[in-house]
């Protein structure tokens, strides 16, 4: 389903109008219970599950495929790094998580920095014109599709 038309040309009033810096009882719930991970510098196989259970369960075949090293290192390389890039390439290393389920860990782990990007943020972010390529890309964002997440 794609978007209605916007009462906006551009995305800083449309977040300025509607972003809500309240989170739902369960995001909440949710942020609260990983602050231990955030102090620690990685997730557990456990946390990970979590996040892609409040995400899109239906990755959760995928993320169980993992090992618990294999997240170990990888939420540790992407919690330690500055580099936005890498924190990605560390995240998306792991199975079942692309970069909708990556900014969902990071959202999850510091909301204040992060937010979700899914399908509908793309199309949104799309027609503003806040970003210019492939309105459909966030089903499969890679980084070669025009953000520059350095």
């Amino acid at each position: 389903m794609g978007l209605r038309e916007l009462p906006y040309q551009k995305l800083e009033p449309l977040i300025r109008d509607y972003l809500c810096d309240e989170e739902w009882e369960d995001t909440a719930t949710l942020i609260k219970c990983l602050r231990p991970a955030r102090r620690r510098g990685y997730l557990t196989p456990e946390e990970l599950e979590k996040i892609c259970r409040w995400k899109s369960a239906r990755a959760i075949h995928h993320i169980k495929a993992n090992t618990a090293k294999q997240i170990r290192t990888a939420t540790s390389a992407a919690l330690k790094t500055r580099s936005e890039m890498r924190r990605l390439e560390a995240l998306t290393s792991l199975s079942g998580v692309s970069i909708p389920m990556a900014s969902a860990v990071l959202m999850l782990l510091d909301p204040k920095r992060y937010g979700v990007i899914d399908i509908r943020v793309w199309q949104l972010m799309h027609r503003v014109g806040a970003v210019k390529r492939n309105a459909r890309a966030a089903s499969d964002l890679h980084f070669r599709i025009g953000i520059n997440f350095s």
